[in-house]
C-alpha cells in the first residue's frame, strides 16, 4: 500500500509485474481491499510504503485500518524508485 498526496492510495499485490490501482480510505474503498485479501491469503503481510507528499494522519489512519482489519503483519518501509515510477505512469 503507498500512500500518496492528496488522500490517494495506491495498492498492489506480489513483486513481479505489479498492477497498481488506487482507492481511498472509505470503508468501501481500502478497507474492504484488506478485509478482501485477508480472507483469501493466509498470513497476509501488508507493507506500507508513505511517499514524501502523503501526511502523517495518512500513516495513522493506515495503521488503523490495519487494527479495523485484523491484518497480524504489516510493516512500515521505504518506497522504491520503482514504485514511484508505478504511480507517475499512472497518473499520466
Amino acid at each position: 500500500i503507498i500512500l500518496g498526496g492528496e488522500d490517494k492510495i495506491y495498492y498492489y499485490m506480489g513483486i513481479t509485474n505489479p498492477q497498481i490501482d488506487t482507492t481511498n480510505y472509505s470503508a468501501d474503498g481500502i478497507r474492504k481491499i484488506i478485509l478482501e485479501k485477508n480472507r483469501e491469503i493466509q498470513d497476509l503481510v501488508v507493507l506500507i510504503k508513505p511517499t514524501n507528499e502523503s501526511k502523517y494522519k495518512n500513516v495513522v489512519d493506515m495503521l488503523d485500518e490495519m487494527d479495523i482489519c485484523g491484518v497480524k503483519r504489516y510493516a512500515l518501509v521505504d518506497i522504491t524508485p520503482m514504485e514511484l515510477d508505478l504511480i507517475k505512469k499512472l497518473n499520466k
